[in-house]
């Protein structure tokens, strides 16, 4: 198999792990689950392009990256672009959805604050 699958496959139970880990954090953000629903499509292509080739060209275990490797490089390499953008993305909006927990609990402490001196001015 070729170098590049490799690193597509290692790659990829990084991005799983990553993504479930933001979700069970930010489990109530719908941006952030549409971004990691689209990151696990651009995994399953992968997984997809890879496999394929491999099933096509079983045959040509020795021969079939040299004899098709442009057209298998220049796809995955397109395909795993795609990924880290996604991947990109995910992280962004894990940090949007980050920057608005913490508004709500700074929120919450003023709200909690201000509760307390009216408590004492009316006490």
């Amino acid at each position: 198999m070729r170098e590049d699958s490799y690193e597509a496959l290692d790659q990829i139970p990084i991005s799983i792990d990553r993504a479930a880990a933001l979700m069970t954090v930010y489990e109530d953000s719908k941006q952030l689950e549409n971004h990691v629903s689209q990151l696990y499509v651009a995994i399953l292509d992968v997984l997809e392009h890879i496999l394929v080739w491999y099933v096509k060209n079983s045959a040509l275990k020795y021969f079939g990256a040299v004899l098709l490797g442009d057209d298998y490089g220049s796809a995955l390499t397109e395909k795993t672009r795609k990924l880290i953008k996604l991947e990109q993305h995910v992280d962004a909006q894990a940090a949007v959805d980050q920057h608005r927990r913490i508004g709500a609990v700074d929120q919450n402490i003023k709200y909690r604050e201000c509760s307390k001196l009216l408590l004492l001015v009316h006490s």
